[in-house]
């Protein structure tokens, strides 16, 4: 036998092998999670089909029993019509699965798992859709026939809601207010805005409580609109107090800055988190640091894989904390150039540099550490505030050119030589001959490069 009739013999056979093969798998079946859940499905499916026609006749009768006060109700929201037609609906939808999921079922092909999936998701993303829908108006019923059968328990509480609103003390957050805006100026139509909203709650519910006390003067009583207003003097006494709380919260946010400087990075598997360290300096001078662990999606964690050691989110004092920049930018940068905490000054060399008042001195060790700090030059803060100016994040540069800040920064690499990222970073690269170092050299670091220090 020559060597074409072998090497024929030879392809002939591996085709066959991948013929049978292909043969097995289809002949293997379904999967039995497969199986589990569309038989599941089925039974569910029909068990609110059953629901379904007891939760509409239930409503047909519940409208009858109480036709005069009802009826009008479940012709405006078309309460049967509706119930109706969900039903309808449903039991198509659901004949349509059941005839396609039995007929999988009953061929039994592995290729049609993932088509039964799909069957399984739309049906019970639709039987979901329908049972919600089904709630939404049982619950309206309920709450209309409730109105009328608790009606001396309504106005009670109604009456006790609104006599809280009325007497809620205002005055507190008022001056707390009023200081605010003197203290700052460019807040008071913000603020006057606010706090009129709040006065608005009292005003909404004194009309609330007024066309109450005149409906139940009338016959038949507007049961449903007595009770759709009574909630509303639920739900504003409820808001009264944590719209006072958050306004409160709101007016404090101006008397301290903010920064958020990411401090340490870690992940393990699907897992990523953060290490924040929250600092506010407040208008007194004094300082509160925390530092906090946070969850964080892979997304967020690609965001700032170069940020560490930089401030992520900032504010000045004088504004709200939704107003912070999320501009990342070496640490204590935000406050460099503000004339409230430091001011410019020029060393022997006559290079200017940013110098710290007195009371803010403590700023250096909080922001840098002090056996870390070095003089912020203003040619340094100047390429800052182009990049800044441009969207580009500025790393700043050592006299080698090397970055300073950020994940591979020379100061970051110091400072946080300990952190959780930099003990797994240098421990994967010393494993593998630090290609880890290598990869960060193609970085968005190798662009982010300012001036030196002529700074004049």
């Amino acid at each position: 036998m020559n060597r074409k009739v072998w090497k024929l013999l030879i392809i002939g056979s591996g085709v066959l092998t991948v013929l049978l093969l292909v043969v097995a798998l289809l002949s293997g079946g379904l999967p039995d999670t497969a199986k589990k859940m569309a038989k599941r499905e089925i039974e569910f499916s029909q068990k609110e089909s059953a629901k379904l026609k007891e939760a509409t006749l239930s409503l047909q009768k519940s409208v009858e029993g109480n036709a005069e006060y009802l009826q009008p109700i479940a012709k405006r929201e078309e309460w049967i019509g509706k119930m109706q037609a969900f039903e309808k609906s449903y039991a198509g939808e659901m004949s349509k699965f059941q005839s396609a999921a039995e007929k999988i079922l009953k061929e039994n092909r592995e290729k049609d798992a993932i088509l039964l999936y799909q069957l399984i998701s739309q049906h019970r993303a639709m039987r979901i859709k329908t049972i919600n829908e089904v709630a939404a108006i049982t619950k309206k019923a309920e709450r209309a026939l409730y109105y009328k059968t608790n009606y001396q328990d309504l106005m009670k509480r109604a009456q006790e809601d609104f006599k809280y609103i009325e007497a809620y003390d205002l005055l507190p957050v008022k001056l707390q207010i009023n200081k605010a805006q003197l203290d700052w100026p460019l807040k008071k139509m913000d603020l006057a805005s606010r706090f009129a909203a709040m006065n608005e709650y009292k005003n909404q519910a004194r009309e609330f409580w007024n066309f109450i006390q005149k409906s139940d003067q009338q016959k038949p009583k507007p049961y449903e609109m007595i009770g759709n207003y009574a909630d509303r003097l639920e739900e504003y006494k409820k808001n009264i107090d944590i719209a006072t709380r958050e306004l409160s919260q709101l007016v404090s946010q101006l008397y301290y800055s903010l920064s958020v400087m990411l401090t340490d990075m870690r992940t393990s598997g699907s897992q990523y988190e953060h290490q924040y360290q929250i600092i506010k300096i407040f208008s007194d001078n004094t300082s509160k640091t925390e530092n906090n662990w946070v969850k964080i999606d892979r997304v967020q964690y690609d965001k700032n894989r170069n940020q560490l050691g930089m401030t992520i989110k900032s504010k000045a004092i004088g504004l709200y904390d939704f107003e912070a920049s999320q501009y990342a930018s070496p640490p204590g940068y935000n406050y460099v150039g503000d004339q409230r905490y430091g001011q410019w000054q020029r060393d022997s060399s006559g290079n200017s540099f940013w110098a710290f008042y007195g009371q803010y001195a403590f700023m250096r060790n909080l922001f840098w550490g002090s056996q870390y700090y070095s003089p912020i030059y203003r040619s340094d803060y100047r390429t800052y505030e182009s990049y800044r100016s441009s969207g580009r994040t500025y790393y700043g540069r050592t006299a080698t050119g090397s970055p300073k800040y950020g994940t591979t920064g020379t100061h970051t690499r110091t400072k946080y030589s300990s952190s959780s990222y930099m003990t797994t970073r240098y421990a994967k690269s010393s494993s593998s001959s630090s290609s880890g170092y290598k990869s960060y050299r193609g970085s968005s670091y190798s662009g982010s490069r300012s001036g030196g220090r002529s700074g004049k």
